[in-house]
Parts: C-alpha cells; structure tokens; sequence
C-alpha cells in the first residue's frame, strides 16, 4: 500500500471536560506537528502522584485534531491510518464515528477509516488519549508520540504487517528462508494474481526472484507462503550485519495492485540446556549456567 506521512497540520489540547457531550476545538489549541508529548509540556511539581518515577510530571487526557482532503479517486479503494505509538489508551474518531482503539501504550496499530470517510471534501480526525496518573515506573509522556501515517490501496493489498521472512535452514551453499504474507481481496469479484518475490542485498543486486500465481477470492484473505532458497547468502552476525531487502509485488493483467517490502537479516538461533547458538555458533562471550 501506499504510505503518505500525516504528521503536519495537527490541533493539541488538554481534555479538561472528557465528558463534554457537543465535541469543539478550543481557541487556545496548540498548532503542531507529530510526534507531539502532550505529558512533557505540563507543569512539574513535588506532588504529582507518580511522584519521581516520571519526573515529578502526571499526565492527563488529551485530544488531538486536524482536517484532510480525501481525493475522490480513492472511492472503491482502502484507506487506513497508521499509528506507531500513541501513550496509552487512544481512540480514534473520523468525522465524529469511532473507527478504532488501541489500549497499549507501547505498540503500533491500524484503523481502517473507508466507510466513514467522505470522498472528494474534508475529512475530521479526533485523537482522544488517556494517560492518567499512576500508570508507570519511568516517564512515559503521553499522547501521539510517534508517526502517524495513511496507507492507501486498491481492492487487491498486502495487509499491514502482513509480510515476513524467516530463516528455515542454513547450509554451506546458502539459505532456505520462507517468505510469507497475508494478502486480501477486498472486491466483489475473484481474481488471479501475479505475486513475484524479489530478493536483494545489501548492494541492491539481486539474490533471488520467483513469480507465483495466487487465486483471490472475494471478500477474503489468502495466507501466502513460499520457501526460496537464496544461493552464497550473506548472513546476519555481530560484526557483520548484512541485510536483505523482501520486495513483493502483486499483478493482474490490468498492471501492478500493490507492493510492498521489509527489511530483515538471515540467520538461525537455536538454545538447548548447555549452548545458545546464532548461526551454529555461540556467540562470543555468551554462557549458559
């Protein structure tokens, strides 16, 4: 999918009413971009509940605004918001309908905003945070403290942290590593795929390259996994930590659907009672007692 950053152009405010029944932009809201620590502009003080564990500093509730265009081209499409830390509890709202939630302060998560979304105007999101007060043992913020993006896509995408790669075996000719994905087809129609797999190193050239065709159902998902074996690989260690680049692409005869693409090291790790290994070796200085 497509990843266009959303950080610019936000409104910050203490919720000092989070009952408020008629929801309002105050005058006095901080205009900024994120990452925002709404935690780290309050006032410090001896005797803030979670005393000196987050510096003398309670954080609070918090509500953070902004107004976006949506194209009327991406009618029929996917769009969703990505969110890569918000401290703690946070909901999120588009055009006033709740659209997601996450309770956990310290893990990104996605909300898929196509049904509420009004095509070719403006669009609203409100943010709503819960920090509370003693709530940690170090100084946690609060807020939106990380990036905030939107992922745009067709009918035919590579879910959101859908893509991996793992390591199966290593031998002295190279590796075996399996490639798998979760691919959707959010369409009314069945279709048949072109899902090609491309591996580079770290230099850009390629290691290895397969196409596979894949029947998509509608309205349904498919658990992608191949095995590919990768000649001479370059494996990930301590002193040299090569990586691989995983580029997938999806196709039909009408072109390219989607891409996507991560970034990881080969290597195995294995632990029995006596040794812990990485690659078939301890690694130095590493003891099991």
């Amino acid at each position: 999918m497509k990843r266009i950053n959303f950080n610019d152009g936000w409104k910050v405010w203490k919720d000092d009413d989070p009952f408020e029944l008629v929801f309002h932009v105050p005058e006095d809201a901080v205009e900024t971009d994120l990452p925002y620590d709404a935690m780290f502009h309050e006032e410090q003080k001896p005797q803030a509940v979670n005393g000196g564990s987050t510096g003398n500093i309670d954080g609070g509730e918090y509500k953070y605004y902004k107004k976006f265009f949506v194209p009327e081209d991406l009618r029929g499409g996917h769009v969703m918001l990505q969110f890569e830390g918000i401290y703690r509890y946070g909901s999120v709202f588009v055009n006033q309908s709740k659209v997601g939630e996450s309770p956990f302060g310290y893990t990104d998560f996605t909300v898929t905003a196509d049904d509420y979304l009004k095509y070719g105007e403006e669009n609203e999101i409100l943010v709503t945070v819960k920090c509370g007060t003693k709530n940690s043992r170090w100084y946690s913020g609060a807020g939106i403290y990380r990036d905030v993006s939107i992922l745009q896509g067709g009918c035919i995408y590579v879910r959101p942290y859908g893509l991996r790669m793992t390591t199966l075996h290593l031998d002295e000719e190279g590796a075996l590593v399996e490639i798998a994905a979760v691919i959707q087809n959010d369409g009314m129609h069945a279709d048949t795929v072109d899902v090609k797999i491309i591996l580079e190193d770290a230099k850009g050239k390629t290691a290895a390259e397969n196409t596979y065709k894949v029947r998509l159902n509608s309205r349904s998902s498919v658990n992608f996994r191949k095995n590919v074996y990768v000649d001479n690989a370059r494996l990930w260690d301590e002193e040299h930590p090569d990586l691989y680049t995983v580029k997938m692409e999806i196709s039909d005869d009408t072109g390219v659907l989607d891409e996507s693409c991560i970034t990881g090291g080969i290597r195995t790790l294995s632990v029995d009672s006596r040794r812990y290994l990485c690659d078939r070796k301890p690694p130095p200085g590493f003891l099991l007692s």
